[in-house]
């Protein structure tokens, strides 16, 4: 059991993000099957607080259940079927995407389905509640199919079949489920899969949604960084040295010097150093 556990904790640490919402996802269901087998009152808590409620004014003040909703699932096939395709999904995402993509990819959809669902909810006067990954699965596998809809893959049982026969069969179970039963759960698939395909598009014109956060990031760093690189730098007492040339050096002074640049690279950037400071550990570099 020792052994399980530390494998899990490998696998867990080295996966990739897709890998890591796989791992939460099931941990949480098992969470809340054992509840509600066991203590069905926790359980009810639980789908009141963390699932999406058709009921707007409801959501509005639970917003953390427009992501929440997509880490429980109503039982185990419905789990496992949302594992499967969004490991499935993600292996071929990875082939062209990176990590913010994906948790871009996968977040928008799941939150943009929460938003149309609510909006349906309010048009066909539904009253359930909407749980499930299956909106960010979905909006992750149809960026890749968009991405490249004539990529083949082997199916069980199936063998070669093209991304856009996949996603073309998709769309058309949902279309026939529609009348039978789940309403909310298949706008809500629709929602998903259209943010993936939207994505991809976007990304063709040359806009990158996930470079969003990235762009805003950089830009609070830079501000926050921008005002101390002349005080820490400014040092007269080091100038001198600055036009010494590498050979005028003993072995001590020059791995101080060498030090000297490499901290203010790890603090400030490569760009932060001088002319004199770049030739000085080109040269260094050499020797």
């Amino acid at each position: 059991m020792n052994k399980i556990v530390q494998d899990l904790k490998i696998y867990y640490k080295n996966g990739d993000l897709a890998q890591k919402i796989i791992f939460w996802n099931v941990a949480i269901s098992i969470v809340f099957f054992l509840l509600q087998a066991f203590y069905p009152p926790a359980k009810d808590l639980i789908l009141n607080w963390f699932s999406l409620s058709a009921a707007g004014y409801t959501s509005l003040l639970k917003p953390w259940s427009y992501f929440t909703y997509a880490f429980l699932h109503a039982d185990i096939f419905h789990l496992l079927s949302n594992i499967i395709m969004l490991h499935f999904a993600a292996k071929l995402f990875y082939t062209y995407f990176k990590n913010m993509q994906f948790l871009t990819v996968f977040f928008g959809g799941v939150v943009f389905a929460g938003i149309i669902y609510i909006l349906a909810s309010v048009l066909f006067n539904m009253q359930n509640v909407l749980v499930g990954a299956s909106a960010g699965v979905l909006a992750v596998l149809f960026a890749v199919v968009s991405y490249n809809p004539h990529y083949e893959v082997r199916l069980i049982l199936i063998g070669k079949v093209k991304l856009w026969m996949i996603g073309l069969f998709l769309i058309l179970f949902f279309i026939i489920q529609i009348p039978t039963s789940n309403l909310g759960g298949h706008i809500a698939h629709f929602a998903g899969l259209f943010f993936g395909w939207f994505y991809t598009k976007l990304l063709f014109k040359g806009t990158d949604l996930a470079l969003i956060p990235e762009k805003t990031a950089a830009y609070f760093n830079f501000k926050r960084k921008k005002t101390p690189f002349k005080k820490v730098y400014h040092n007269k007492n080091k100038a001198p040295q600055k036009n010494k040339n590498l050979s005028d050096l003993n072995d001590l002074d020059k791995q101080k010097r060498i030090d000297d640049i490499l901290d203010k690279i790890s603090q400030s950037g490569y760009d932060s150093l001088t002319q004199v400071e770049k030739d000085f550990l080109f040269r260094a570099g050499k020797n």
